[in-house]
């Protein structure tokens, strides 16, 4: 544990336990890639289960369909909410959660992981974040946008898309290369991929055109769809992450927010994303990359896609020591990522929830 969290951890009671109850997929990704743990089926799979900690803090997990406000334990003093906030049918379903919490009668500290809303328009948020009687003490927020004067609201990763069976580790050095059993030693079969829906007048359609005027494809792994789609086949799924795992870069354009799925996941596979360094849309108002940026994501930043052609072509004339070099990078870059992610989540949680005493 680093030093900064050993000396809060040291002011806590030994084994503070806390509850996380979550109803977003987001928590897949904080419980399995952030958290290091496999929940595991209650029930046939109605509901998950898992525990895990922040030195001295003991957390339970729970999970899935089963879980709901009238059936968790009425007793907690240390709760974590995960939200789905996404839109206005989900922040539908996420209000109840947080109308329990002045009704938990030994409640003292709550926090939040919210998926907001990809504008950033997050109204629906705020009255619960004033009022003191919902004890929120911090927020961690997927496309939080500007909250001014919001010092406990913190940014959050997206992470990979766990709902479509995205998983927790890629055998990125099993890819095919030079030689089967050692593609992380030299030039992936393709240069680039895209793979996302593309969506009418927006960035993503002016990539395609581009890739198809200059040719790209002949270079490119291109698999385009003109209509979102939540779930992905088993065939499919292998196709994505093949694709990832035999392309050098991978091609990021914004959709309808700049951050996407496909950051992580190319990261996580060890091909170098080339990402839109846009704030998309304007109204979420703070840079959407600041995160990864913070962090020092080893990332290309593209400020339009009409450089893309030019950019491929130095690309294509890196050494392969090089390339090898920025890959590797990636991968252990992600790995540390996900440290410090949790190392921010395991900070604010041991001082929210060690300042309000014992379970």
């Amino acid at each position: 544990m680093p030093a900064a969290l050993q000396d809060q951890a040291h002011r806590l009671p030994l084994a503070t336990r806390g509850q996380v109850w979550s109803k977003a997929a987001v928590g897949d990704y904080f419980i399995e890639h952030i958290m290091g743990t496999k929940p595991e089926p209650r029930l046939s799979g109605v509901w998950y289960f898992a525990r895990t900690f922040c030195g001295p803090l003991r957390f339970t997990y729970r999970a899935g369909h089963g879980v709901a406000p009238h059936k968790v334990p009425n007793d907690p003093r240390h709760v974590v909410l995960i939200l789905n906030g996404h839109d206005d049918e989900h922040a539908a379903t996420a209000r109840p959660w947080l109308d329990l919490l002045p009704s938990l009668p030994q409640l003292r500290s709550v926090g939040l992981i919210v998926l907001g809303y990809e504008d950033c328009s997050n109204t629906w948020l705020a009255p619960y974040l004033r009022d003191p009687c919902y004890k929120i003490s911090f927020t961690f927020m997927v496309y939080g946008g500007q909250w001014p004067g919001a010092k406990d609201m913190m940014q959050w990763p997206l992470g990979v898309a766990t709902y479509r069976g995205f998983p927790a580790e890629l055998p990125y050095h099993q890819a095919r290369g030079p030689r089967a059993d050692s593609a992380h030693l030299g030039r992936r079969p393709w240069l680039c991929s895209l793979q996302a829906t593309i969506y009418p007048n927006s960035s993503r359609s002016d990539l395609l055109r581009i890739i198809d005027q200059q040719g790209l494809r002949e270079h490119c792994f291109v698999e385009a769809r003109m209509t979102w789609q939540p779930n992905e086949s088993s065939e499919s799924r292998q196709q994505y992450t093949q694709a990832l795992l035999t392309s050098d870069y991978t091609l990021a354009p914004a959709g309808l927010n700049t951050e996407c799925y496909r950051w992580y996941e190319a990261a996580a596979a060890g091909s170098i994303p080339i990402v839109e360094d846009v704030t998309q849309p304007p109204t979420c108002g703070r840079d959407p990359l600041a995160l990864m940026k913070e962090h020092g994501a080893p990332f290309i930043y593209i400020k339009t896609w009409s450089e893309l052609p030019e950019l491929l072509a130095r690309l294509q004339q890196r050494p392969p020591a090089e390339l090898v070099a920025h890959r590797r990078r990636l991968v252990e870059w992600y790995e540390g990522f996900r440290l410090a992610m949790r190392y921010r989540f395991c900070s604010a949680a041991v001082r929210a929830f060690g300042a309000s005493g014992n379970d």
